[in-house]
């Protein structure tokens, strides 16, 4: 009797394991089920086309300018000769093409989301995003930024506040996490910027922690979100900033990122 008890229990737990590791790898975080709507997506990235429309002068520039600055980059880490480098690139190259760039209030897709900047300031004031604790103690007590009752900055610093939008090109509801995609970066300056959001500006502020990131869209819906970064004063006019989608985190640039000109 008390092995059959035994085996009972034995084949219950080892269903409840199943179907913890089925629901785990079908909705967990970081996770998304591939279904038809999910093909037609990738089918579709597969033409080359990220953007509507043809890539404006603003993006040709960008994107030529960027290259030549990373291809220097490069160069620099490895201490390999400028021709090395060139036939290095041919063969893994860089892939910063102008489809790949839009400024303000274009969309720009990669993977099965779509981005949009639907606009940008400098300021000294957050307007009003209440601030993580967390994050307040970092950026003030360890790097020297000081505030004032309402968290307006009253030294050489400032907040960049980017309102992005983003879209989920699938007919399935996703979660990803999607604001630690979006970096900061300066032309000319990239990789002394390259700034992840300090935090996300919105009313509720949404708890502080390991999956502050992490974002679930319905299908074919959208989330518009501010993203707050610190810059100090001294960069501001020092050239081009732009934000940087890199759904891989890997570094260097792979064929998933996109950018936005901030101009």
């Amino acid at each position: 009797m008390n092995k059959k008890i035994i085996s009972f229990i034995g084949i219950c737990v080892v269903l409840a394991l199943v179907f913890i590791s089925i629901k785990y790898f079908r909705g967990g975080i970081g996770f998304n089920v591939m279904d038809n709507s999910t093909l037609k997506v990738q089918e579709r990235k597969e033409d080359g086309r990220y953007q509507e429309g043809e890539p404006d002068e603003i993006s040709k520039e960008f994107a030529r300018q960027l290259e030549k600055e990373m291809v220097e980059v490069y160069q620099s880490e490895t201490g390999e000769s400028r021709e090395y480098t060139k036939n290095r690139l041919r063969e893994d190259p860089l892939d910063i093409s102008p489809e790949k760039v839009v400024s303000v209030g274009k969309k720009i897709e990669t993977g099965n989301l779509s981005y949009q900047v639907d606009g940008w300031e400098i300021t000294k004031n957050n307007q009003g995003y209440t601030m993580p604790e967390d994050v307040k103690d970092s950026l003030f007590e360890f790097r020297g930024v000081e505030i004032d009752e309402n968290e307006t900055i009253v030294n050489d610093s400032s907040y960049v506040i980017v309102d992005v939008t983003v879209e989920n090109l699938l007919e399935n509801e996703i979660t990803e996490y999607v604001w630690g995609r979006l970096r900061l970066g300066q032309l000319g300056y990239s990789e002394e910027v390259s700034k992840e959001p300090e935090w996300l500006g919105e009313h509720p502020q949404r708890k502080y922690g390991k999956s502050y990131n992490l974002e679930t869209i319905p299908g074919n819906g959208k989330k518009s979100i501010a993203l707050i970064f610190l810059i100090k004063d001294e960069w501001i006019e020092r050239g081009q900033f732009f934000i940087e989608i890199n759904p891989s985190g890997v570094v260097p640039i792979t064929s998933s990122c996109r950018w936005i000109v901030l101009e």
